[in-house]
């Protein structure tokens, strides 16, 4: 069983953090950019070094800026509907996980748990495909049967 998603989706208030801060490294790239250019500027190759005008460099950060929203906000989601997967659990159920894939200590194995989790995870980037409009893969519940996953899956070719 594959749990990366799950780490991953543990993960996710750092990377909305990572995330936050590319505002800051965007704005910091702007002004580092030189708004002038000198028609005897050439480069060590000799080669003449090209000038982006201005509104060209503010229509990239505001491009960057834009993208770096719909991340933010698809993370955020993300986040929203974890939480809500994750207090649905008991108190027991949550402590596992929580200890298992955020502070790496487990002493007992819960496969169905693992399991749930995992299918829940795969619903909530199957939902953020849809909402934020890229395609992804449905979602198909898997179990320790084999039929049944084979089953589940032939049906979401259909």
């Amino acid at each position: 069983m594959d749990n990366t998603i799950i780490y991953d989706y543990f993960k996710l208030p750092s990377k909305i953090e990572h995330a936050r801060k590319r505002y800051t490294y965007y704005d910091w790239l702007f002004w580092q950019q030189s708004f002038m250019s000198c028609p005897n500027a050439y480069d060590d190759n000799g080669n003449k070094i090209g000038f982006i005008p201005f509104q060209k460099q503010v229509d990239n950060l505001l491009s960057y800026e834009d993208l770096n929203d719909n991340v933010v906000d698809m993370l955020n989601f993300k986040w929203q509907e974890f939480n809500r997967y994750l207090d649905d659990l008991t108190g027991n159920e949550h402590d596992y996980l929580r200890t298992k894939f955020m502070l790496h200590t487990v002493s007992s194995s819960n496969a169905g748990l693992e399991q749930s989790t995992i299918n829940e995870c795969n619903q909530i980037e199957e939902a953020s495909g849809y909402r934020y409009g890229f395609i992804n893969d449905k979602a198909v519940d898997l179990t320790n049967d084999f039929e049944t996953n084979f089953d589940n899956i032939l049906s979401v070719l259909e």
